[in-house]
Protein backbone atom coordinates (compact mmCIF):
# COMPACT_ATOMS: atom_id res chain seq x y z
CA UNK A 1 0.00 0.00 0.00
CA UNK A 2 1.78 3.15 -1.14
CA UNK A 3 0.20 6.53 -0.57
CA UNK A 4 -3.29 5.22 0.12
CA UNK A 5 -4.93 6.85 3.12
CA UNK A 6 -8.20 4.90 3.31
CA UNK A 7 -8.52 1.19 3.96
CA UNK A 8 -11.78 -0.58 3.09
CA UNK A 9 -12.62 -3.65 5.16
CA UNK A 10 -15.24 -6.35 4.81
CA UNK A 11 -16.05 -8.07 8.10
CA UNK A 12 -12.98 -6.46 9.68
CA UNK A 13 -10.63 -7.84 6.99
CA UNK A 14 -8.75 -5.30 4.83
CA UNK A 15 -9.80 -5.74 1.18
CA UNK A 16 -8.67 -2.68 -0.75
CA UNK A 17 -7.25 0.83 -0.40
CA UNK A 18 -8.02 4.27 -1.85
CA UNK A 19 -6.15 7.56 -1.70
CA UNK A 20 -9.28 9.77 -1.60
CA UNK A 21 -12.16 9.57 0.84
CA UNK A 22 -14.85 10.05 -1.82
CA UNK A 23 -13.42 7.10 -3.80
CA UNK A 24 -13.20 5.02 -0.62
CA UNK A 25 -16.82 5.76 0.32
CA UNK A 26 -17.99 4.96 -3.22
CA UNK A 27 -16.04 1.68 -3.19
CA UNK A 28 -17.43 0.82 0.25
CA UNK A 29 -20.96 1.47 -0.96
CA UNK A 30 -20.39 -0.78 -3.97
CA UNK A 31 -18.90 -3.52 -1.80
CA UNK A 32 -21.86 -3.24 0.57
CA UNK A 33 -24.24 -3.74 -2.36
CA UNK A 34 -22.34 -6.94 -3.24
CA UNK A 35 -22.07 -8.09 0.40
CA UNK A 36 -25.33 -6.93 2.03
CA UNK A 37 -24.94 -9.08 5.16
CA UNK A 38 -21.33 -8.06 5.85
CA UNK A 39 -19.89 -5.17 7.82
CA UNK A 40 -18.14 -2.78 5.42
CA UNK A 41 -15.87 -0.17 6.99
CA UNK A 42 -13.72 2.70 5.74
CA UNK A 43 -10.71 3.35 7.94
CA UNK A 44 -8.65 6.54 7.63
CA UNK A 45 -5.12 5.23 8.13
CA UNK A 46 -3.75 8.67 9.03
CA UNK A 47 -6.11 8.87 12.02
CA UNK A 48 -4.98 5.61 13.63
CA UNK A 49 -2.02 5.18 15.95
CA UNK A 50 0.42 2.30 15.66
CA UNK A 51 -1.25 0.53 18.57
CA UNK A 52 -4.59 0.43 16.72
CA UNK A 53 -6.30 3.09 18.82
CA UNK A 54 -8.14 5.85 17.04
CA UNK A 55 -6.70 9.35 17.49
CA UNK A 56 -10.09 11.01 17.45
CA UNK A 57 -13.66 9.85 17.28
CA UNK A 58 -16.35 12.26 16.12
CA UNK A 59 -19.05 12.35 13.50
CA UNK A 60 -18.50 14.49 10.43
CA UNK A 61 -21.31 16.97 9.99
CA UNK A 62 -23.21 17.23 6.75
CA UNK A 63 -22.51 20.49 4.97
CA UNK A 64 -24.33 22.35 2.22
CA UNK A 65 -22.54 24.31 -0.48
CA UNK A 66 -24.13 26.37 -3.26
CA UNK A 67 -24.45 24.07 -6.26
CA UNK A 68 -23.81 26.78 -8.84
CA UNK A 69 -25.87 24.85 -11.38
CA UNK A 70 -28.63 27.42 -11.92
CA UNK A 71 -28.50 29.80 -14.83
CA UNK A 72 -30.67 32.48 -16.40
CA UNK A 73 -34.03 32.90 -14.74
CA UNK A 74 -33.16 30.42 -11.96
CA UNK A 75 -29.98 32.15 -10.75
CA UNK A 76 -31.70 33.53 -7.65
CA UNK A 77 -33.15 30.11 -6.74
CA UNK A 78 -31.53 28.43 -3.73
CA UNK A 79 -29.69 25.29 -4.85
CA UNK A 80 -27.27 23.29 -2.68
CA UNK A 81 -25.06 20.24 -2.99
CA UNK A 82 -24.86 18.27 0.28
CA UNK A 83 -21.50 16.85 1.37
CA UNK A 84 -20.23 14.49 4.02
CA UNK A 85 -16.63 15.62 4.16
CA UNK A 86 -15.68 15.91 0.49
CA UNK A 87 -18.14 13.23 -0.62
CA UNK A 88 -21.12 14.61 -2.60
CA UNK A 89 -24.08 12.69 -1.19
CA UNK A 90 -27.04 14.67 -2.49
CA UNK A 91 -28.79 17.88 -3.37
CA UNK A 92 -31.44 20.23 -1.96
CA UNK A 93 -33.00 22.96 -4.08
CA UNK A 94 -35.95 25.31 -4.36
CA UNK A 95 -38.53 24.35 -6.99
CA UNK A 96 -40.12 27.07 -9.17
CA UNK A 97 -43.85 26.88 -9.71
CA UNK A 98 -46.16 24.46 -8.03
CA UNK A 99 -47.79 24.53 -4.61
CA UNK A 100 -46.05 26.01 -1.55
CA UNK A 101 -46.19 22.69 0.32
CA UNK A 102 -43.91 21.22 -2.41
CA UNK A 103 -41.45 24.14 -2.73
CA UNK A 104 -38.23 22.27 -1.76
CA UNK A 105 -36.79 19.11 -3.33
CA UNK A 106 -34.12 16.92 -1.72
CA UNK A 107 -32.37 13.79 -2.98
CA UNK A 108 -29.66 11.42 -1.72
CA UNK A 109 -27.27 9.80 -4.23
CA UNK A 110 -26.38 6.15 -3.57
CA UNK A 111 -25.52 3.22 -5.82
CA UNK A 112 -27.62 0.91 -3.62
CA UNK A 113 -30.08 1.20 -0.77
CA UNK A 114 -32.42 -0.90 1.32
CA UNK A 115 -35.92 -1.40 0.03
CA UNK A 116 -38.26 1.21 1.45
CA UNK A 117 -35.63 3.88 2.18
CA UNK A 118 -36.82 7.20 0.86
CA UNK A 119 -34.05 8.94 -1.09
CA UNK A 120 -35.99 11.97 -2.34
CA UNK A 121 -39.04 14.07 -1.55
CA UNK A 122 -40.64 17.50 -1.95
CA UNK A 123 -41.50 19.50 1.17
CA UNK A 124 -42.62 22.98 2.19
CA UNK A 125 -39.46 24.46 3.75
CA UNK A 126 -35.69 24.29 3.55
CA UNK A 127 -35.60 23.21 7.20
CA UNK A 128 -37.96 20.30 6.49
CA UNK A 129 -35.84 19.28 3.48
CA UNK A 130 -32.68 19.31 5.62
CA UNK A 131 -34.36 17.27 8.38
CA UNK A 132 -35.73 14.62 6.02
CA UNK A 133 -32.42 14.45 4.14
CA UNK A 134 -30.42 13.90 7.33
CA UNK A 135 -32.90 11.31 8.64
CA UNK A 136 -32.59 9.30 5.41
CA UNK A 137 -28.79 9.67 5.48
CA UNK A 138 -28.67 8.27 9.03
CA UNK A 139 -30.94 5.36 8.03
CA UNK A 140 -28.70 4.59 5.06
CA UNK A 141 -25.54 4.70 7.23
CA UNK A 142 -27.12 2.25 9.67
CA UNK A 143 -28.16 -0.08 6.83
CA UNK A 144 -24.70 0.13 5.21
CA UNK A 145 -23.06 -0.41 8.61
CA UNK A 146 -20.82 2.57 7.91
CA UNK A 147 -19.76 5.29 10.30
CA UNK A 148 -18.94 8.86 9.41
CA UNK A 149 -15.47 9.92 10.45
CA UNK A 150 -13.58 13.15 10.82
Amino acid sequence: MTGAQFEIRIDHTPRTYRDRKDFAMEAASFLKSRNPHSVVEVKDLKEWRGDGRRLQSRLMALTMRPAGLSSGIDQDREDYTVFCGEWNIGRIYEVRGGPDHLRWFWALHFPSKPEGLRTDNRVATLEAAKAEFEASWRQWLAWAKLEEGP
